[in-house]
Order: structure tokens, then sequence, then C-alpha cells
């Protein structure tokens, strides 16, 4: 049967071939010399030489000619027969049911199934049975297929002749192609667009479910949250074309789809199935975006801990321990350093020389013998040796202060990388709970979460073992005074450290909750005292076994049975819970006798129908009460146990006990009420300054009616010749002493390291106990407060000395002595009496009254503190008090 070319081409137009496929048939079969298409057969080699190279295009044209001869011969065969020919059988069309199907539970469809009973039907074009073979089929030709791709494992369509060389039969027809009918939509351009491997194209646009599944994969993948393959999936429906994803636009999502309730409600979900999946995809990579960020940020933490526990201790440690510890003979060191001066000499003579070098035991022989000659010829005076050992100690000193710096700055990183851990640790738990909720995401990055919140923990334990190596002094202290010094152990010291180790940082991980409760029950615990827990940057850390749990216990089992059978004695062979316990009355006596001193001014305030401040109301809620009386007496008796002047048994009399007692109660309470908030605060006080804004503004006002001296330097406002010079020398004079006291004091603050609020609050502390009111409480605790004196002779000396000190293990401190004389006065008046009863009585000038007392300034850092600011504390180290009258007669 001829064929032409223009009918042909019309064929496959109405075929809904492409049209460039269209016009590079036309054009290639017009330049044959036969317009007969049948003529020559087509194959896959002259397909190519056209222009049409693709495979699926090949056999699209080679199948369509196939069928347009089947339908041409069936069409002649369709003429009636010569007479005695058989017919041919007619066919009984099939008959077809509509059932649901299950497999697809996310798709609400019905398909069409075949009964059982039918026959199968072979047609030759066409049939459903030979679409479902289509994969078996290709199967075939798979390792040709394979063949096709470049060696770089491209994923899309060829686009070469050179691509096309492999993958045909000897024949000429395409592998994989033979007798595999299609339908009219199986081959689209896909020369645009997301593409895929042919092969899994073409079996999932030729399955008869290949379409509906894909989608259902989608919907199932997106509900469970597995965001790598929902990105799979997604790139599997763009391969197919935009119509496909359009036509998901438009259809809604089916009610089998689970509604999220832990979504936020501002991110409401899309009503079709394509803008759900993608609303599904963006929030599942929102997540793991934010997930994938804070697990680099805890790797980095992760990484760094290791690096900072594992190389440092063993660059820092390490050498420390095999360092010797020096003692050296002054008179030895002196010559070291002649020969070291002449080896030096010798070396830098032998430098500038032309001469050729020598030896190192040439060198050292004749240093030697220099430094011989040098000491039989010139001997150092005793200033000069002296000269050079006080530079030597000097330097000793810096390096030990140097040293404390570094472990300090060690214990400061250790604990900052810890609270470091501890948050990150505790951010990534939240957002691993939240991700679950919302948006259920399951990733790999989900799924290291918790190996990156193991490593955390491991982290934190590295870090713990740093801390209790940088402690470890603390345990030693400890074990020295359950020791004691050649057997005789001081109650007093071993039971203060027993609550100093108590207070250390992690002191839960340190000894344990077991040890904890066993001084609970002793009555040595922190309860006890009234002292707050310390905090524990290590929360939620398990140990196998506290590190210092064995010597607390040992220390706590000592001292009760010591106290027990009473075979301990302090210094001097006195009992000290015995003297405490006999001037416990006293002291609770005076705090009663201030809280009923608050109650009558108070009512006195009452009767007046005065208003009082509310740092007046403050200060009498804190001493009206008998909670109060018992809670400062308690802190009294802590006290006197770490008072020197008592413990040492002294003579002292009550007067002087009373005084040091109240000192110590008042200037403690004056430096805790600057960490109070301004509305609980038992003080107006008001700060200014030159470097800071935080001395107290009565040292300024009144600097001029004192002697001041700062770490030995003395402050004394010069004479002047008329009161305007005075009044310009007294304004210098403030501002040079404010100016060179804040100096030291900020300086102690760096050496400390304290923050900028705890410096503030050391600064505050003690300007204003270098100021008036450190002498009121002197005033109103001593007995010199109970006497008024005058005269015309009457001189009043006030006196302010600040330094630096060694606190022991409480490190470097501030020293701060403060005291008034009184002298040269002709009469006095009692406080106590009322003029009726006891008027002035004179004296003779030869009577003076005096008051002093030395204030101990400690700090401690805010990563000890539970409220994690910087600790001020005052302690009254010494006390005296002495009132000496010589009355005539009363005037």
């Amino acid at each position: 049967m001829a064929l032409k070319v223009d009918e042909f081409c019309s064929f496959l137009a109405t075929r809904n071939l492409p049209d460039w496929m269209v016009a590079q048939l036309r054009t290639n079969l017009e330049e044959k010399a036969s317009p007969d298409v049948t003529s020559a057969p087509l194959t896959t080699e002259t397909l190519a030489e056209m222009g049409i190279a693709h495979p699926l295009h090949q056999r699209r044209i080679l199948r369509e000619v196939q069928c347009f001869m089947k339908s041409a011969e069936a069409a002649e065969s369709s003429i009636p027969t010569a007479p005695g020919s058989r017919p041919k059988a007619k066919i009984k069309p099939r008959q077809m049911v509509y059932e649901r199907d299950t497999r697809w539970p996310y798709l609400d469809i019905a398909c069409v199934k075949l009964l059982k009973d039918e026959p199968k039907i072979a047609t030759p074009y066409g049939h459903w049975q030979r679409r479902m073979a289509l994969e078996a089929k290709t199967n075939v030709g798979k390792d040709n297929c394979l063949r096709m791709r470049s060696k770089e494992s491209v994923t899309s369509f060829g686009k070469t002749k050179s691509d096309l060389s492999e993958g045909f039969e000897e024949d000429g027809t395409p592998t994989a192609t033979k007798d595999v009918a299609d339908d009219d939509g199986m081959v689209s351009d896909l020369s645009e667009g997301p593409s895929m491997d042919w092969q899994d194209w073409l079996s999932s646009r030729l399955h008869s479910w290949g379409m509906l599944s894909l989608v259902d994969e989608v919907l199932k993948v997106a509900v469970l949250g597995n965001l790598t393959e929902l990105r799979e999936l997604v790139l599997q429906v763009q391969a197919h074309g935009t119509g496909f994803a359009e036509s998901l636009e438009k259809t809604p999502v089916p009610s089998h789809v689970p509604v999220f309730p832990d979504a936020p409600e501002e991110d409401i979900p899309p009503c079709t199935i394509w803008k759900w999946v993608m609303w599904r995809l963006d929030s599942l990579e929102r997540a793991d975006t934010r997930l994938q960020k804070l697990l680099n940020k805890c790797e980095d933490l992760a990484d760094q801990v290791m690096g900072y526990s594992t190389v440092t201790r063993e660059i820092s440690i390490k050498p420390a321990s095999h360092k010797k510890k020096g003692t050296f003979n002054m008179k030895k060191l002196m010559m070291g350093v002649s020969v070291v001066s002449a080896v030096s000499a010798v070396s830098a003579s032998s430098a500038a020389s032309d001469a050729p070098p020598r030896s190192s035991s040439s060198v050292i022989l004749e240093s030697t013998s220099s430094a011989v000659r040098m000491k039989n010829e010139a001997k150092p005076s005793a200033l000069e040796r002296f000269r050079k050992v006080a530079q030597l100690i000097l330097s000793h000193i810096k390096g030990k202060r140097q040293e404390g710096l570094v472990a300090s700055t060690k214990l400061l990183t250790c604990v900052a990388m810890q609270s470091k851990v501890t948050n990150l640790r505790h951010d990534l738990e939240n957002m691993m709970e939240d991700l679950d909720k919302w948006p259920h995401l399951i990733s790999e990055n989900r799924q290291s979460c918790e190996s990156m919140v193991t490593r955390l923990h491991q982290a934190s334990q590295s870090l713990f073992s740093r801390f209790v190596d940088l402690r470890q002094h603390v345990e030693l202290e400890l074990r020295e005074a359950t020791i004691g010094d050649q057997g005789t152990v001081e109650t007093c010291r071993l039971e203060n450290k027993i609550v100093d180790v108590q207070r250390e940082m992690a002191s839960s991980l340190l000894l344990g909750t077991h040890a904890l409760q066993m001084a609970e029950n002793a009555g040595v615990g922190l309860q006890a005292n009234g002292i707050p827990e310390p905090p524990n940057p290590w929360e939620g850390l398990i140990l196998p076994e506290p590190p210092w749990e064995a010597s607390f216990l040992g220390a706590l089992r000592k001292l009760v049975l010591e106290l027990a059978t009473g075979t301990v004695l302090e210094v001097g062979h006195d009992p000290l819970p015995e003297r405490l316990d006999a001037v416990e009355p006293c002291v609770r006596a005076w705090f009663e006798e201030l809280q009923l001193r608050c109650q009558e001014e108070k009512e006195q305030y009452a009767e007046a129908g005065q208003t009082p401040s509310p740092q007046k109301l403050n200060f009498w809620d804190a001493h009206i009460g008998p909670e109060n009386v018992d809670s400062h007496t308690s802190r009294s008796r802590l006290f006197l146990q770490s008072f020197d002047d008592f413990r040492s048994r002294q003579n002292l009399s009550k007067e002087q006990l009373r005084f040091a007692v109240l000192v110590q109660h008042f200037a403690s309470q004056d430096t805790m009420d600057f960490r109070r908030p301004p509305e609980k605060r038992m003080h107006d006080d008001v700060f200014e300054g030159i470097l800071t804004s935080s001395v107290n503004a009565q040292l300024v006002t009144d600097a001029h009616r004192a002697e001041w001296a700062i770490e030995g330097d003395g402050f004394v406002v010069p004479k002047a010749q008329n009161d305007e010079e005075r009044k310009q020398l007294i304004v210098d004079f403030g501002a040079s002493l404010v100016t060179a006291l804040e100096e030291f004091l900020l300086a102690f603050c760096k050496r400390r390291q304290l923050s900028e609020k705890g410096s503030d609050y050391l600064i505050q502390a003690v300007t204003t106990q270098m100021s008036q009111c450190g002498l009121a409480n002197l005033d109103r605790c001593s007995r010199v407060g109970q006497f008024m004196v005058g005269g015309a002779g009457l001189k009043q000396h006030v006196n302010y000395n600040i330094s630096c000190t060694n606190a022991g293990p409480l490190g470097e401190a501030l020293k701060l002595t403060l005291g008034c004389l009184k002298e040269g006065f002709n009469f006095y008046q009692s406080t106590t009496a009322t003029p009726m009863e006891d008027g002035p009585k004179s004296c003779d000038p030869q009577s003076c009254m005096y008051q002093c007392a030395t204030l101990r300034f400690t700090t401690k850092l805010g990563l000890e503190m539970p409220d994690g600011e910087d600790e001020i504390s005052c302690v009254v180290i010494d006390a005296y008090d002495e009132v000496r009258i010589h009355p005539t007669h009363t005037i």
C-alpha cells in the first residue's frame, strides 16, 4: 500500500505529535525522490539522520507507522468476501465493574477492573494488560539503557547524537521497544523543566497506578514529616511536568489527611494538595534549618571544651607537678647573681669581638674566675645586697600574685564554659521537644540530636573534672584541719572548714547528698547556720562517686567524736564551746536592748504624729521580733568563733566584748545593705566621685576633718594663710584624696576580677565606713558614745588607714582601721542620765576617750553565689574602746 508524505504527516499531526517533529519529517521525506513513504522503510538510523535522535520519539513514530498500516489493512479486510469464504468471529465486548480501591488510603477514587470470569482478550493496541507488562518488557534492555548514559551519570535525557549511539538491536530497532503499545499521551516534549531517568519516567507514566501511587506517597511522607523523602518525591512530581503540579493545585486535600493541632494559629494550612505539600515542606525545612544552626553551636562548643580540658591541662598542670619547692640561701643567691652577671658580660664581649667562638666550658671557667676576682676586688655594700634581696622578694611576691590571677582565670573560664554547655543543652532539649510536637520533623539533624546531647554530657563531665583539679586545695585544707597540728585538733578551725567546704560551688556533686545530710544532722550544715545553698552549674550531672565525700565524712566523724568525748582542747586549753555558751546570754541581752530601743523610738514617732522614713521602718523591722534577736545572736556566735581576741582567751571585759559584737553587727549590716533593693534598705546615703560614682558623699564633705593613709601614703590638709586659700585647699585636697582612693580600690577590684556591679558594691561599702557613718557605728556601740564632752582645749583626732592584706584562703583583702581620739576637754555629760539627775561634771584636761576598730573586707566572685552577684563581706578583726575620765567636781 502506497503512503504519501502529505497523508502521513497529516496523520501524525492528528496523533498530537509535536509540530517540530512533524515539520522535520516532512522536510526530510520531501527531499527524497519517491513520494511514497513505504518505498524506503523508516528505521532508527534514518530517523536519527533526519534529526530525531531520541529513542522515545523514534519509537513513537515507528509505532504510529505500524498502527497506520494495520488500520489500513483492517479497512481493506472489512470489504465483503467472496462466496464460500469463512466469516470472522465477533469479539464479545468486555464487561467492566467499578470497585473502590483500598490500596491508596489518601486518595478517595474508584478504579476499573475486569470481571474474573471474563476471558483475557489480546488486542493489538491500547490494552491495559500490555501497559501493565511494560516494566517487565523494558527490563530486558536495562543494561543497554544504562550504557546510553554518559560516564558522568547524567540523570536527565540526552540531547546529542553521540549519547544515542548505543542501545539498539542488530535489526535497527530500539531495545526494549519491540511490540510495546502506547497511548496518545505517552510521549511529551521534555526538553525543558525538571527531568528524571527515562526508565523511571517510563515505568511511572505507563503504570496504571503510577501517578496515583506517587500522589499517595507524597501525602503519606508529608504527614509523617520525613524531610529527605519528601524532597525526593516533590522532585519526582515536578519531573512529570508543570501540568501535573497544576492539576494537584486544583485538587482539594482528601479528608483522610489529619489536622495538626500544635501548628501555629497564624500558619493556616492550604486546601489543595500541592499547596499543602509545599506548605509542609517549607515548615519542615525551616525547622531543620533552625536545628542545624543550634547543632553547629553545640558541636563548636563541645570541640572547644574537649580541647580546653585536654590540651590546657597537659600544658598548664603537668609541668607544675614536677616543679620543686625551692628554698635558697641569700648568700649563695648573691654569688649566683654575680656569676650570672659575669657570664653575661663575657658572652657579650665574645660576641662583639672578632675572635673565634670558644666552648661553653671555657666560658664558664673564665666567668667563674672573673666572679672570684670581682669578689676579691670589690665587695658589694650592705645597701646593695639589701636592694638585690628586696628585688628578689618583690619578684617572688609578684609571681605568687600572678599565679593566683591565673588560677582565678582558669576557674572563671571553666565555670563560664559549663554555663554555656548547660544553656545549649537545655535549648537543644527544648527544641527537640518542640519539633516533635510541630512540625513532626524526621531528618538526619533530628536523628543526631540524641548523640549531641550525650556529647554535651561528656563535655560537662570533662569540665567538672577540671573544676575538681582547680579546687583540690580546698580538700587538702580540710584534711589538714582533720589531722591537726601534732595531733591536736582545733574544733573551731575544723568546724569552719566543714562549713566552708559545703559553701563550695557544686557542693552537692563534690560531697554527695548523703554527706550533706550527715552534716545537717550533726548541726554543722548550711541550713543550721542560715547559709543559702551554693549554685551548681553542673545541674543534672550524675557521678558514680562524689570526689570529696570520703574526706568530708572523715572530718565530720572526727568533729563529732572529739566534741562528744571532750578530749579536743583549743588554744589555751579552754573549750571554746563552753565560753560561747557562757557569753551567749549576754549577747542576746544586748540585742534585746537594741530591740527595746527601736520599740521606744517607734512609739515616740507615733506619739508625735510623725511619719518615719522608709529606711527607719526597715531598720525597726530588722531588729524587732524574737526571730530577729535569735538570728543576730547566732550570727554573733559565729563571729566570736573566728574573733582572735576571744579565741586566744584574752581577758576581755564585758564592755570590750559588747563593743566588738555590735560593731561587727552594724558594719556587716551596712555592707549587706547595698545589695538590697532600694525600697528595703536601712540607709539613704548619697554617692558621688571622680572616677566612679560610688564614693559616699559624707566622705567628700568631711575629708578635711580627718587624717588619711592609703597604702602607706598620707593625706593631710596643709595649713592656709587665710580663709579663701583654705577653702581652695579643702577643695583640692578632697579631689586628690578621692582620686587616690578610687584608683586604689579600682586596682584591687581588678586584681580580684570583680564585675562592674561588684566593684560598685565594694567602693560603696568601704567609703561608707570611712565616713561619719563608720564613726557613728563606733559611737553607738562603745562607752565613748555614752558621754558628751566639751571645753576650750577640746581636740578630736579622726584617722582612717586602708591597705591590702593577705586573708589566707580568702585571698587578698582590704584592711581598714578607723579611730577617733578626744582629748583636752574640761567637762563631760552622760547621755544615759537626765540633766536634773546628773548635770555636767568637770574633769581633768588629761582625760581622754579613744575608740578604734579594724575591719577586713573580703570578696567572693558571683559565680560562687546563688544569685550570681559578687559577695562583699566585712569582719571585725580588732576593736578597742577606752574611756579615761578624772572627775573633779560638779559644775
